[in-house]
């Protein structure tokens, strides 16, 4: 078939739009649920800026492990040069101190279903090896591996481990957990979300 033809860029964010609303017709919670996780971001992000203090927004996974999320705005500096008879412009970006609201927001919500991938596998890894004695793992981000006769015993840890995390209120323990470093009435807007 033929490549479509236009600015790739505003092609894809088209498709992008086109799906996301696709998916929040036939996966109604998760749709629910992202929107949930980028409004948490923005009220932190707006009431960081607004304070002035710009602290990245944090959580605990159910691993126990701290996650430190922070997007800060970035600013353009251009030089010109000459190099021999061309004229050449260099950009230089770096962040600023100042929160990205936007960005904070949009990365919310992919950051914490990483996050919380990322304790399903250490914790899986854990049980392994204290159930079984399991010393040999292969893993990338969300690929559990092991040696092909301990298949049996790791499918059975990824299962206990999962019904374990998701027992748990993850989206209410989050809020609790930024409600409790907001402002009691920006608390009561996060819940209204």
């Amino acid at each position: 078939s033929k490549r479509p033809q236009g600015d790739i860029f505003k092609l894809s964010a088209y498709l992008a739009k086109v799906i996301t609303k696709a998916l929040a017709g036939s996966i109604e919670g998760a749709a629910q649920s992202m929107q949930f996780l980028k409004s948490t971001a923005n009220l932190w992000s707006k009431n960081q800026v607004a304070a002035g203090t710009h602290m990245a927004l944090t959580w605990v996974t159910p691993a126990g492990f701290t996650v430190s999320q922070k997007y800060c705005e970035t600013e353009c500096q251009e030089y010109k040069a000459r190099l021999g008879t061309s004229r050449v412009k260099v950009r230089i970006y770096a962040d600023t101190d100042k929160l990205d609201v936007a960005k904070m927001s949009s990365a919310m919500a992919p950051n914490f279903v990483h996050s919380i991938d990322a304790a399903h596998l250490a914790l899986t890894v854990l049980r392994c090896n204290k159930k079984y004695g399991m010393t040999s793992f292969s893993v990338i981000h969300d690929s559990f591996g092991c040696h092909p006769t301990d298949m049996d015993k790791m499918v059975e840890c990824i299962k206990e481990v999962l019904v374990e995390i998701h027992s748990s209120l993850l989206l209410q323990v989050l809020a609790d957990e930024v409600s409790s470093k907001l402002p009691s009435e920006l608390t009561e807007l996060m819940i209204q979300a």
